[in-house]
């Protein structure tokens, strides 16, 4: 195999790996027009894959789970065996390591982006957990994230407001690669909150601003200021260790143009927002309708007791010119897992006159998710009859 190829394979392993693919579905093929053969993977390409994966920097400070680092050492070596292939004796010595090693509740998936920038998220290891969904990351933010990365100048320049963040990533990407004005996160549970707080501090280098005990928004959770360091100075960024891992890919060898150019500037502020949708309506939509200029939720219409509030929540915040005098519009990417509930929704924002345009799903794949999943991406607009359904 080439050196190009190896790079190719080594770099689609090593992405697959820290964002936890499930390993049934890792694709181990070389590319897509020559397939894998276990035969071919020597014990020399076996430690390049370990210090790329398991022995790496960025596993080590953000590491996936100790149950998928054992399975996916334990899928290699028994495939490895069956073949018979000599197994490398790293494989072994870091297996064994990890069998006295129990999983803690929370572990760690890392979406590479390209050479130089990676979103780290800390989550739950069950989909379920606190009595919540919010603490683990959704498909349709990856099928929202990579739309992103093709369609940047869309939110350039522009104050950016996420509902449901959840853990954060697709806002985090936002921030990270599309150059926003501002960008602001919001999500009720008080667990996911400080789960998305950590996120955001570790994915962008933030530092409070000001006390946030003075403030008079008893919604604002959190407000930093972008590209400082933030206070916990011994606190290891996902940037950091990207930019200074040894072993981390030269990903832009394989990585095309309109996706590894980097964006003009970074967000100045950065806010964290403490958002009921059952009580914006009464107490928050004055605050907040004129601050923004996109709105972008994903995952977040899965349940049909909390559709008629989120869709308030929409119509208030795009039924208000913001403070530039442009109309506010909406991004929402979600899967459709039960098509009644989606129905109900598409039926309700008809019901509050809530224009909805369909848009294609990015062709191009960054990250790796199940493909068989149906997903959609909505644009959302306020029409001229717009009605307040409160």
């Amino acid at each position: 195999m080439a050196d190009k190829d190896e790079i190719v394979w080594l770099t689609k392993i090593q992405r697959q790996f820290f964002a936890m693919v499930h390993l049934k579905k890792i694709q181990w093929e070389w590319t897509t027009s020559y397939p894998f053969h276990w035969k071919s993977f020597t014990v020399v390409l076996q430690d390049k894959l370990l210090d790329l994966t398991v022995k790496s920097q960025l596993c080590f400070a953000f590491p996936p789970s100790v149950s998928y680092q054992k399975q996916f050492l334990k899928v290699i070596m028994t495939e490895l065996e069956s073949h018979g292939v000599d197994v490398s004796g790293n494989i072994y010595i870091i297996y064994s390591s990890l069998l006295s090693n129990e999983d803690e509740e929370a572990c760690y998936k890392t979406y590479i982006i390209d050479d130089n920038r990676a979103a780290t998220i800390r989550e739950m290891r069950h989909c379920i957990s606190r009595g919540t969904t919010g603490l683990c990351t959704w498909e349709a933010s990856l099928v929202f994230s990579e739309w992103l990365l093709q369609n940047r100048d869309i939110f350039r320049h522009q104050r950016v407001l996420e509902l449901g963040s959840g853990l954060g990533l697709a806002g985090i990407l936002v921030a990270m690669c599309a150059a926003p004005a501002e960008i602001s996160f919001s999500d009720h549970f008080p667990e996911t909150l400080q789960m998305l707080k950590n996120n955001v501090k570790n994915n962008l280098r933030c530092s409070s601003r000001g006390s946030l005990a003075q403030q008079n928004d008893e919604s604002v959770v959190a407000e930093y200021a972008f590209g400082e360091r933030h206070s916990s100075g011994n606190t290891t960024s996902v940037s950091d260790v990207a930019m200074n891992e040894t072993s981390f890919l030269p990903l832009s060898t394989t990585t095309p143009s309109w996706l590894s150019s980097s964006s003009e500037a970074s967000p100045q502020k950065i806010r964290i927002f403490n958002l009921d949708w059952t009580e914006f309506i009464r107490t928050q939509h004055e605050m907040l309708s004129a601050t923004f200029d996109i709105i972008i939720a994903s995952d977040v219409v899965y349940d049909v007791d909390l559709i008629p509030d989120l869709v308030r929540v929409f119509g208030k915040l795009l039924s208000c010119e913001n403070d530039n005098g442009k109309q506010v519009t909406a991004y929402v990417s979600f899967t459709v897992r039960n098509t009644k509930t989606t129905d109900y929704f598409l039926d309700f924002l008809s019901r509050c006159n809530i224009l909805y345009e369909e848009i294609d799903l990015p062709e191009r794949r960054v990250f790796f998710y199940d493909t068989f999943g149906t997903y959609r991406l909505l644009k959302l607009r306020k029409s001229l009859d717009y009605c307040d359904d409160s």
